[in-house]
């Protein structure tokens, strides 16, 4: 008889969907958990995820009905507060509630003192949480802290699974639907093979779980990528090779890329895979066997394009193998993701401003670049680095999704740091559109898509108001810098076409982008000050304020979990949500409107 017959298995999920992972969040960490105490219990779900429209609300509708007896919940450091909301309601209902996951393997006490947590599994869980759910909390459960009455108890710690091929595949029908989409049949999916990584960088936390590198046979990887069903309407589904370091071997990597051809599962996937950037040069006889399979697209993290950070944080890159990859990449076909962070303690805010430049290396049209701020995970070393110095600037955890910026390194206030990243990331767009000929209209979109979402995450923030909100807006804007030039049109356009964007804040100078044209080469130029010389009828004018206001108007959970659901599962669309929609709409469409009378005044 075991101790807990009846379980729930939740990942916590972040304030603010962050919109690069909203849609490919697939719980099959989660699931794994489910398939390692499948044989012991009578009840066991995954009643919500991330990405439902009211997961706490659908957790606690689940919670009144069932009364799970345990309730695990996996989570991060900017979701342990959906995590303790999850457990204030388990507790309510008289579940056992165990939290797991890098953020209470990094602080299991800090986890422990909220009176609606009775354990953490640290590290590894699917070892721990079985021993959990067949004999209960007690000294025996090796990587397991739990209350003992008044006090905690940490146990020793768990030695990891070796043999990982001894797991089994993640109970993937046991997933909710998301946008529409049954729990076996995501749009997107993930296969680890293996676990942890070799390399120690200073801001990683991966080493608080996956610790040190093992791999899954091909065997077994093989015959799990055979039992995800294929994609819908015959399109090849995205599926995800998430390991820490994808091509740490790259032998490894090549008979894996033939046994995916063999079983011809490269009809059936499309494979994006994250690794280190001198493994894509080490590896670079393989790269055309991993086209031939399948694979599309490969991350990296680059972190910075200065030497000097990348030994300060025991990177063990060099600058040049960066363009040495983008090249191999491009020539190879496949989309090259690259990722930086700023807010290291060494740069200023003009080595963060040549970022975007780098962003551009050759076959740059081919990749894509994301910026995120420097977040000090705990357990890391750059958090006890940071902590030393007196650099973190904000210890609610709300804020550490990467994009908010929670530090303040030497000489960089962190709302600079926020407006910086929203720079970064429009300046290395607008490059890379600007060079591909696409017109002013369509830049200014794209640009406000950025500065608005880079934006609205100062709102997690109860420190920030509506006022500081708009200056961070105007900052970004202020920091972009021209593009690049590109060979003006050699046609005249019957009717003119938009010149030049011109943005007002009540409480700065305003700032114009506007085409400039010289010996037949254009560029976007960025210019300041109240008496610009600028064409009446090219000439959009916006109103800060008036667009923060859009910012606030959108609901990143409810909004993105709409959209999604039309796109793939339209008939799944609930009625209530179809008019919440529709409201929303209509109030975009308002600020959109007061945008335009804001644009007319300015004209007279």
């Amino acid at each position: 008889m075991v101790e807990f017959d009846s379980v729930a298995l939740l990942k916590a999920n972040q304030p603010i969907p962050a919109l690069m992972s909203y849609g490919i969040n697939d719980l099959v960490e989660v699931a794994g958990l489910a398939a390692a105490v499948r044989e012991l219990v009578g009840d066991l779900a995954i009643p919500v995820g991330p990405c439902d429209r009211e997961p706490l609300a659908g957790f606690a509708t689940f919670a009144r009905k069932h009364q799970p007896a345990l309730v695990g919940i996996s989570t991060d450091t900017c979701g342990v507060s959906s995590a303790l909301a999850y457990a204030e309601i388990a507790k309510r209902h008289g579940a056992f509630v165990v939290l797991g996951g890098h953020h209470p393997s990094a602080l299991p006490e800090q986890v422990l003192a909220s009176l609606h947590v009775d354990a953490v599994v640290r590290g590894e869980g699917e070892q721990t949480l079985a021993e959990l759910v067949a004999q209960g909390p007690s000294e025996r459960v090796l990587g397991l802290s739990y209350k003992d009455g008044s006090r905690i108890v940490h146990n020793p710690e768990r030695p990891l699974i070796e043999d990982l091929d001894s797991l089994p595949f993640p109970l993937r029908q046991l997933r909710p639907p998301r946008f529409g989409l049954a729990g076996s049949h995501y749009h997107t999916d993930t296969v680890y093979t293996s676990r942890g990584c070799k390399a120690r960088c200073a801001f990683c936390a991966n080493h608080l779980v996956g610790k040190r590198w093992r791999q899954r046979s091909i065997e077994n990887v093989v015959r799990e990528l055979a039992s995800i069903p294929p994609g819908r309407q015959r399109k090849p589904k995205m599926v995800k090779l998430w390991d820490p370091n994808f091509m740490n071997d790259p032998e490894r990597v090549a008979e894996l890329c033939e046994r995916i051809v063999e079983a011809d599962l490269n009809r059936r996937f499309r494979f994006v895979a994250e690794t280190r950037v001198e493994d894509i040069v080490r590896g670079k006889e393989v790269l055309p066997l991993m086209k031939r399979a399948g694979f599309c697209q490969l991350g990296s993290g680059l972190e910075s394009p200065n030497q000097a950070t990348l030994e300060l944080h025991r990177k063990g890159v060099r600058v040049a193998w960066i363009e040495e990859a983008s090249q191999l990449l491009a020539t190879n076909d496949i989309h090259f993701c690259k990722f930086f962070i700023i807010g290291h303690p060494n740069e200023g805010i003009d080595d963060i401003l040549h970022y975007p430049g780098f962003a551009a290396a050759p076959g740059y049209r081919r990749q894509s670049s994301y910026f995120f701020a420097l977040t000090p995970y705990p357990g890391t070393a750059i958090h006890e680095e940071y902590h030393r110095k007196g650099l973190i600037a904000s210890y609610n955890w709300n804020l550490y999704t990467n994009y908010c910026a929670v530090v303040e390194p030497p000489g960089i206030p962190r709302q600079t740091l926020q407006a910086l990243l929203g720079t970064v990331m429009a300046q290395t767009m607008l490059n890379k559109q600007w060079a591909r000929g696409e017109p002013l209209r369509v830049l200014v979109g794209k640009t406000l898509a950025l500065l608005l979402a880079n934006a609205r995450v100062l709102l997690l923030d109860d420190t920030v108001g509506s006022g500081e909100a708009e200056d961070n807006f105007w900052q970004s804007l202020s920091m972009l810098k021209s593009t690049p030039p590109r060979p003006a049109p050699t046609r005249r356009r019957v009717l003119p076409g938009l010149k030049a964007v011109r943005f007002h804040h009540r409480r700065r100078p305003p700032i114009a982008v506007r085409v400039a044209t010289s010996d037949g080469l254009e560029q976007l130029v960025t210019e300041h000050g109240a008496s610009l010389d600028l064409p009446r009828l090219g000439t959009l004018n916006l109103d800060i304020g008036v667009l923060l206001a859009l910012a606030r108007t959108l609901d990143p959970r409810h909004d993105g979990h709409d959209v999604m659901t039309l796109l793939f599962a339209p008939r799944r669309m609930h009625p209530l949500w179809m008019a919440s929609l529709l409201w929303q709409a209509t109030k975009v469409a308002g600020i959109l409107a007061a945008l335009g009378l804001a644009h007319l005044r300015r004209l007279r």
